[in-house]
């Protein structure tokens, strides 16, 4: 997508756990503020072979917890470079990429677009 001259892309991971019926989204934002950390996620996510999720309630001990294979892992690691081979982009670019997406897709629409 561009923005203000730019090309932002936004990297959204999507994942639904029957037997619940929410879809869970988690956008990761390659540079801005997060970027040196966000860098380093993808490289651990193109590498290891299952991925957990864990939901706390009010403090430290999960409540529930997911383990599933990495599916994904093959994009974070082939998309780390040519994400680093793009200009760097602000967070308030990033954000306004991210609301453009998510005005035009509904998060249903999104699914189905990503399945």
């Amino acid at each position: 997508m561009e923005i203000a001259g730019r090309r932002i892309m936004p990297v959204i991971v999507m994942a639904d756990f029957r037997p619940l019926t929410t879809i869970y989204e988690i956008w990761f934002n390659f540079y801005g503020e997060t970027g040196p950390f966000v860098q380093e996620a993808f490289l651990l996510l193109g590498k290891q072979d299952y991925l957990y999720l864990f939901f706390h309630d009010y403090g430290p001990t999960p409540i529930r917890k997911f383990a599933f294979p990495n599916d994904v892992r093959h994009f974070f690691r082939g998309h780390h470079g040519i994400l680093k081979a793009l200009p760097e982009w602000n967070d308030r670019d990033f954000n306004e990429a991210k609301r453009r997406l998510q005005d035009r897709y509904g998060v249903a629409q999104l699914w189905n677009i990503l399945r």
